[in-house]
């Protein structure tokens, strides 16, 4: 198969049979693995399930990965215009979003889908956070704090998260330097 497991997969594969062997289901999805960290989201949730669902047939993922980036894109998209305030910059972010190869990784080996998930929850975080900003709606709030949280469990660079908000508002809204907070609290205490 051309697209199918490699490397680190594998490893991730195995997780599976760790729990059949008498290890507990928190115990796979939140011991230190891979140099140490702690990605439930990020990669062992995704093999867990599609192990149990699909067997050893990646292409599942594979497709999981392909949607996630689609979604990406009419975040991006969406993200874009709210920022510029013009459909032509949002769509040829996205479209520049889409031609990057580095993309292709993300796509074809599964281990790195946490790396396409993890820009999913932190784009939809940011696109939450520019909706609440503009609405004051308490539900952005929520949406936002729950992408947060999913994308630490994905991987932990989201923690750089209240830099991008509290930039964004230094540049463009000082005076609601409160909506930053929240993020902060979270990442804080994730680190």
């Amino acid at each position: 198969r051309p697209y199918g497991y490699r490397l680190d997969d594998f490893a991730w594969l195995c997780l599976r049979n760790t729990i059949t062997a008498g290890r507990s289901i928190w115990w796979a999805l939140f011991s230190p693995q891979a140099q140490g960290t702690i990605r439930p989201l990020g990669e062992r949730l995704w093999f867990l399930l599609a192990s149990s669902i699909f067997g050893l047939n990646p292409v599942p993922l594979h497709v999981l990965a392909l949607c996630t980036q689609v979604a990406n894109m009419l975040l991006l998209a969406d993200t874009g215009w709210r920022l510029t305030g013009s459909r032509p910059a949002a769509a040829l972010a996205a479209i520049l979003w889409v031609i990057n190869d580095a993309l292709v990784d993300p796509i074809v080996w599964a281990s790195a889908f946490n790396e396409v998930l993890y820009t999913f929850w932190l784009l939809l975080a940011f696109n939450a956070f520019l909706r609440g900003l503009a609405s004051r709606r308490k539900v952005w709030l929520v949406v936002q704090v729950i992408a947060l949280v999913c994308a630490l469990g994905t991987l932990e660079l989201a923690v750089m998260f209240p830099a991008i908000a509290a930039a964004y508002v230094i540049l463009f809204a000082r005076n609601r330097w409160k909506s930053v907070l929240p993020s902060a609290a979270i990442a804080a205490a994730f680190a």
